[in-house]
């Protein structure tokens, strides 16, 4: 990119006692109609301004039954089928992530499972929450991707959510039909310039990677670019999915037998049974119920602040020829492969 070590400002602030600032929650969005079975862009009332930590994002879906039946499952977090935000200089934070994937990134790092409401074959709101972390506080610097649209001189962020419809929720529509709303809160610092020595220094993007269908090929490349580094993969397999739609299916750990990443001369990861590294994946969220056919590759080392906690450990893509997760198949039945990434990108001028 390069990746250099940032100075230490940020800590000097900290033990000096200077204000960081107090974190608030602002509500920005309630009850934000969605366009149902396509994309709803969101400008106009996203402040830029105060430096923000976070965005949570609550999805609603209003449910008329009629003469529909058969709930699918997780159909609540199929519903949503990609998120994205970005600001004015076309750095994304959030890149066509699917509402499945985010809710087991979102399992990951905060520990726990977050809330949502299983989808029903009967009249009701069911809602699910997302997150958007721009800061990472198992790093030793968290606050190098804060959001400060001010110091960063956005003039405009643009949110935008895709939502399916009532195929994703039931599996005879019948006479049903859907509405959505989403709800959007910052958590945010007081003021609206961050103190000395606490800037960001990279973008955190979250993105998702075009699904491989692992009838013809058991891989997928991942972008190489200047600007990119890897800290981290969520990977699920799954069989009988909706080829060519991320994270459909029912996610399996029989689907590949191992997994890796390799590049054109190493292996950060080395044909790992994809079964070890689920269940190893339970440590992340305390036992509380990480589902089979997910795994996540850390590319930082388990344990960040116990390892370095330095984005001087990401995968830099660029650096290599060949960038890519490849795998040895196991049980196959209409089985996909679908891939977020978390990294960082340099800062666009």
């Amino acid at each position: 990119m390069p990746i250099t070590q940032p100075d230490l400002g940020q800590n000097e602030a900290i033990l000096q006692g200077q204000k960081r600032g107090n974190y608030e929650t602002v509500e920005i969005l309630r009850g934000y109609a969605l366009n149902i079975g396509g994309p709803t862009y969101i400008t106009s009332p996203i402040p830029v301004n105060n430096p923000v930590i976070a965005a949570v994002i609550r999805i609603n879906i209003a449910l008329t039954v009629g003469t529909g039946t058969g709930a699918i499952t997780e159909g609540e977090l199929l519903f949503t089928k990609a998120i994205s935000f970005r600001s004015d200089k076309n750095e994304f934070f959030l890149k066509n992530v699917p509402g499945r994937g985010l809710y087991r990134l979102n399992q990951l790092e905060f520990g726990t499972q977050g809330q949502k409401d299983a989808i029903a074959a009967s009249n009701g709101t069911y809602s699910q929450l997302y997150v958007l972390p721009f800061v990472d506080f198992s790093m030793r610097h968290p606050y190098d991707t804060v959001f400060d649209p001010q110091g960063r001189g956005y003039k405009s962020v643009e949110l935008a959510i895709t939502v399916g419809g009532v195929a994703d929720l039931l599996g005879t529509v019948g006479t049903s039909s859907v509405t959505a709303t989403a709800d959007l809160e910052f958590v945010q610092m007081r003021e609206t310039v961050v103190p000395a020595g606490i800037k960001p220094r990279y973008v955190r993007e979250i993105g998702n990677v075009q699904p491989a269908n692992l009838a013809s090929q058991l891989f997928q490349d991942l972008e190489r670019s200047p600007d990119l580094a890897y800290t981290s993969l969520l990977v699920q397999t799954a069989n009988s999915a909706t080829v060519g739609v991320p994270f459909t299916g029912t996610p399996a750990n029989t689907t590949l037998t191992d997994i890796s990443v390799e590049t054109n001369n190493s292996y950060p990861i080395k044909s790992i049974l994809y079964a070890l590294l689920n269940y190893f994946n339970n440590y992340r969220v305390a036992n509380a119920a990480w589902p089979a056919g997910y795994v996540y590759l850390d590319l930082l080392g388990y344990g960040r602040q116990e390892q370095d906690g330095s984005y001087l450990g990401a995968l830099y893509s660029a650096k290599y020829g060949k960038l890519r997760i490849n795998s040895t198949v196991g049980t196959l039945s209409t089985s996909q492969l679908s891939i977020l990434y978390d990294s960082i990108r340099d800062l666009k001028p």
